[in-house]
């Protein structure tokens, strides 16, 4: 499934359609619209480590780009790894955390 969200597995499938995050990231900047922020981390044991390698390579490289925050960290694809990035994901968003 990563590989295909990425564009890996079938290209010809997902790449220029609405599938495609990077086809859809300059389609909105095409209509003017505002531009969302974009958070973006990976695990370097992540099973989509080179997908989103070449996602943020794709990001960084756009001109005038998005707001966007993209690193790799130690881990996996896991919910452990998404725990301990969720305060990271919250300050990058301007969210506060409250007890429930």
């Amino acid at each position: 499934m990563f590989s295909l969200v990425y564009g890996e597995l079938f290209p010809d499938r997902v790449l220029g359609t609405e599938h495609d995050l990077c086809f859809l990231i300059r389609c909105l900047r095409e209509t003017g619209a505002p531009k969302p922020k974009i958070f973006h981390i990976w695990g370097d044991r992540d099973v989509a480590r080179r997908g989103a390698m070449l996602m943020n390579r794709d990001f960084l490289a756009m001109d005038d780009p998005f707001p966007y925050f993209g690193a790799e960290y130690p881990g996996k694809h896991d919910f452990d790894f998404w725990d301990a990035h969720l305060g990271e994901m919250f300050d990058f968003f301007g969210l506060t955390v409250r007890e429930v």
